[in-house]
């Protein structure tokens, strides 16, 4: 991801990661659910529905608007601390309900730890632009200058894509996941309003015919693999998964 996505991801993922925090109040802390949560709460991975949410949220910006930082290239070290901060974060919400806060208390320290996050973000990738001026020259060499785009107004006009039209495949050949039918992952997103990750199993021949005909037809296709088991070679940081097209 270029800075500008990778700025909304992580704000979205801490965000994410603050409310599970608030939906698991009374799990045991050294359950295995809240040590799923604490595990990774930003790392870069994520799945295709994860993407969609970020666009249709937020839009995208060319790199010019947005250059990218050091941390947008590794961004290994940005990670950990923003890790470290989102537990200490969640300590500080399961004490304050311990001591008998209510859920609007402890919404209003949310706003106030995200405000951190911002802050945090800010320095390592840079404040993201609201509105920005698009400056190219089109296929006929004409100069074209577009002033005051949103993210969401430069994809709409110069991209537009319908991202509802492109589902996740996957082959989970298991017997409690029946061919044909949509899987989801609790607690695995990013941003809380947006969309839900699904995913529809088929067949392994399927899911090859399918990648085979979107690249005959001129289509990139999205994949996500585990980086550090699936290459030759370093990868980005220290996270656990990845994607491709």
């Amino acid at each position: 991801l270029s800075s500008y996505p990778l700025f909304w991801d992580k704000l979205e993922k801490s965000n994410w990661f603050l409310e599970n925090i608030l939906d698991t109040l009374d799990e045991p802390l050294d359950g295995r659910l809240v040590s799923y949560l604490l595990a990774d709460p930003v790392g870069d991975g994520g799945q295709w529905d994860m993407l969609c949410s970020l666009v249709n949220k937020y839009g995208l910006v060319p790199k010019s608007a947005m250059p990218e930082s050091y941390s947008s290239s590794a961004t290994s070290e940005m990670c950990s601390y923003m890790t470290e901060k989102l537990r200490e974060f969640a300590c500080i919400l399961r004490r304050a309900h311990k001591d008998g806060e209510s859920m609007e208390q402890l919404r209003a320290r949310k706003e106030e730890m995200m405000q951190t996050i911002y802050n945090m973000l800010c320095i390592a990738l840079g404040k993201p632009p609201k509105t920005f001026t698009l400056e190219v020259r089109n296929k006929k060499k004409e100069f074209l200058r577009d002033e005051g785009l949103t993210g969401k107004e430069f994809f709409q006009k110069y991209i537009g894509w319908d991202l509802s039209q492109y589902v996740s495949l996957i082959n989970a050949p298991t017997a409690d996941k029946p061919y044909h039918r949509t899987y989801t992952v609790k607690f695995l997103g990013n941003v809380v309003e947006g969309r839900p990750v699904k995913y529809l199993n088929l067949p392994v021949e399927d899911l090859k015919a399918a990648a085979i005909a979107q690249m005959k037809d001129g289509q990139p296709v999205w994949f996500g693999c585990d980086v550090g088991q699936c290459s030759a070679g370093g990868r980005r940081d220290g996270s656990g998964g990845g994607q491709g097209r």
